[in-house]
């Protein structure tokens, strides 16, 4: 074979200019619906083509792969994309390569925006390896390739979707279903996936709620009675079955008049195929009229007659009619959307208005639960939102005319005001290892102080991630946070909130020295389980701060001084360290050694077997042996082989169990001499022994050991 010219072999990567050592190189690979069916675009292929070029080109580290998986290019909201750019942000990226063109965006003018302007401005290169596209090549030069190549990538996008959403709409018109998930009540043909058949599980629910409610019976009345039999609804049994993999999109779990409102107007379940009732408008579904819905009869079984559904359909007409009749006076604004939560049930509070003879009408707040989920679910009652108010700018007033947060701690418990973990830990949504503790604390005082979202402004990007792979979350710079006035409804004013900020009691040391002292982190109250404070006065003292509110909590006030806790401690591990000492042959294992002679002679008697298992294949290679003969024989060595095998896991497991108690009774005499070295309790002995100190009102203590079997004591009494 004639060997190939070099002179003529054009190199299809483009040329790396740069001559840093190493270059953070990030991977960014996207792989959209329509772009599934190509095999050239799926994601293996693009990670091994990005593999391949790190690889030719020494300079390159791989800082980051970021991967969108069915993620449209038509916009740049994808997920890995927005976390690829904040780590650009950062700094941990020099360099970001992609397969083309087309995976970075099919959007020419946000496509150009990021290799024109964003990744120059960055100091950020970027490469597209089958286009030979590179940012700091000179040949790059003239962009009119790269400005028509966006181009067609976006025609391209625009095109696709155009004939998905074309035939998408002429199925519906022959009267397939395309939805991807089944509606409530139905399960999709095994046989045909866009033909919908009654499910024997949830079919009697539908009929069920247009009985009762053609009976007479109000939509919040059929929440409960649905919630009281414990149907699931039709997010939770979605859920279940598969069809929604999101938890969140199941809701609360709990039937709601909007749901029941939505399966009554709904006229699949008489057979009728409705599709098409919304569209997709600049990214966000839309509700379409419904003289342009695809309307296709007799698809499937129904669930329920044209009159049934013509009658609860008749019921809301009426229902709608005597409303609109209603001479509705406009509720003023609700200062409280989204801010006030049941502190029983955790779910959002509800404002609602009723008419007093003398002042007019008045606004309540009420939890629902009990009214439109479950009957009895909550013990909850209503509060005036004159009341409410009234207690809220109590406390911001209270902090502005220059009370302490401690005082406004106390205030607030007084009136029995919940806190915000009540609010959310009942939801289950909040990190706190208290989620339903009960007294507000200085510093939730203080955040709530100093959070600039109470008087309308909107605060993103406060927090990032510590490092790469990290999930550690660190606070921004605030300079770096990105602030929008006016976005809401504010709660206090602006002078309000700049007064009572501007007389915030903080305290502040600039060359603060941290305290150290030994059981520092480690001392917790045995009641209530929060960390006791350390009070550095003229005799130091741990004392719960948690329940300093409350006198009926028996840890109120509860203290200690520290020299008492620290000598109680030293004591038990004194008098330990000298039990452990006077022991004799203390670094022996209390079981015998395994020897190893033993395992040595358990290996011989495997190896024995397998060469008797050789020769019995050999006698019956030359027929000395029957097949019949060979099997039973081959048997009975299996059996015997497989029975040295455990008896030699057992001794090699015997033998390495014993090794680590060794290894733990050496270390604990190790600590033993060090402890009797010591006169106190030092910093460094409690970091290696304990792990922590819960002290009750009582003067008892309980101590949990770091070293296993270190100590069998680990109470005591403090004189």
């Amino acid at each position: 074979m004639a060997r190939k010219s070099r002179k003529n072999t054009v190199n299809t990567q483009p040329e790396i200019l740069n001559t840093a050592v190493y270059i953070r190189t990030a991977q960014y690979i996207r792989l959209s619906v329509e772009d599934s069916h190509n095999k050239g675009n799926s994601i293996e292929n693009q990670k091994m083509i990005l593999d391949d070029f790190i690889t030719q080109n020494g300079n390159m580290r791989l800082a980051g792969v970021y991967i969108d998986n069915g993620a449209t290019g038509t916009n740049f909201q994808r997920p890995e994309f927005q976390r690829m750019i904040e780590d650009i942000e950062n700094g941990k990226i020099e360099c970001v390569i992609a397969k083309d063109l087309s995976r970075l965006g099919r959007n020419s003018i946000d496509t150009g925006f990021y290799i024109d302007s964003y990744f120059p401005e960055k100091k950020v290169r970027f490469i597209a390896v089958n286009d030979n596209f590179d940012t700091d090549a000179p040949s790059n030069g003239d962009k009119m390739l790269l400005y028509i190549k966006n181009i067609i990538n976006e025609a391209y996008a625009l095109d696709i979707g155009k004939k998905i959403k074309t035939q998408a709409q002429q199925a519906m018109r022959d009267g397939q279903y395309v939805s991807a998930r089944p509606k409530y009540g139905y399960l999709k043909d095994p046989n045909n996936c866009h033909k919908l058949i009654v499910n024997p599980d949830t079919a009697p629910v539908v009929k069920l709620i247009f009985e009762l409610f053609n009976g007479g019976m109000a939509m919040n009345e059929i929440c409960l009675q649905l919630n009281e039999k414990q149907i699931p609804t039709p997010g939770v049994y979605g859920y279940q079955k598969g069809y929604i993999t999101s938890e969140k999109s199941i809701g609360s779990g709990l039937w709601q008049t909007m749901t029941v409102r939505q399966i009554l107007m709904h006229e699949i379940y008489t057979g009728k195929l409705v599709q098409g009732r919304s569209d997709s408008l600049a990214k966000k579904q839309t509700a379409v009229d419904k003289d342009k819905w695809i309307v296709v009869p007799n698809t499937h079984e129904a669930i329920i007659s044209q009159e049934m559904f013509d009658k609860a359909q008749e019921r809301m007409e009426q229902l709608k009619k005597k409303h609109d009749n209603i001479s509705v006076i406009p509720y003023t604004e609700n200062i409280w959307k989204g801010k006030i939560f049941c502190g029983e049930c955790g779910r959002p509070l509800h404002r609602t208005r009723f008419s007093r003879v003398k002042t007019g009408f008045a606004y309540n707040i009420i939890c629902l639960t009990n009214t439109r989920y479950k009957r009895g679910g909550c013990d909850n009652s209503s509060i005036l939102e004159t009341d409410l108010l009234n207690v809220v700018i109590t406390a911001i007033k209270t902090q502005a005319d220059g009370k302490s947060a401690a005082y406004i701690s106390k205030l607030l418990f007084d009136k029995n005001i919940p806190t915000p973990a009540q609010y959310k830990g009942i939801k289950g949504n909040y990190g706190s290892r208290f989620p339903n503790c009960k007294y507000w604390s200085i510093s939730t005082i203080n955040r709530i102080i100093v959070n600039e979202q109470y008087m309308g402004m909107f605060v993103m990007l406060k927090q990032k991630v510590q490092d790469v792979g990290s999930t550690k979350m660190i606070k921004r710079d605030e300079s770096e946070w990105i602030k929008i006035p006016n976005h809401h409804e504010s709660i206090v004013s602006k002078e309000l909130f700049e007064r009572a900020n501007a007389v915030r009691r903080t305290f502040k040391q600039p060359n603060k020295q941290q305290r150290s002292y030994p059981l520092r982190g480690k001392v917790e109250c045995g009641c209530c389980q929060h960390a006791m404070d350390y009070v550095p006065k003229k005799i130091p003292i741990y004392r719960c701060s948690y329940t300093r509110n409350d006198e009926t909590e028996p840890c109120y006030k509860s203290e200690i001084p520290e020299s008492s806790l620290n000598q109680a401690v030293f004591d038990i591990i004194s008098k330990q360290a000298e039990i452990l000492l006077n022991i004799d042959d203390v670094s022996k294992a209390d079981t015998a050694q395994i020897k190893t002679g033993q395992l040595a002679d358990i290996e011989k008697q495997i190896a024995a077997c397998q060469k008797e298992k050789q020769k019995l294949y050999e006698h019956l290679l030359t027929e000395k042996i029957t097949l019949d003969e060979y099997r039973q024989q081959k048997q009975e060595y299996d059996t015997k082989a497989e029975n040295y095998r455990i008896r030699y896991d057992k001794c090699r497991q015997s033998e390495e169990q014993n090794r680590l108690k060794i290894e733990n009774r050496t270390k604990i005499v190790q600590t033993a001499k060090t402890i009797k070295k010591e006169n106190t309790l030092t910093q460094a002995l409690a970091d290696v022994l304990i792990e922590k100190v819960c002290v009750y009102p009582d003067n008892r203590l309980e101590i949990e050991w770091k070293i296993k079997d270190f100590c069998a004591e680990n109470t005591a009494v403090i004189s």
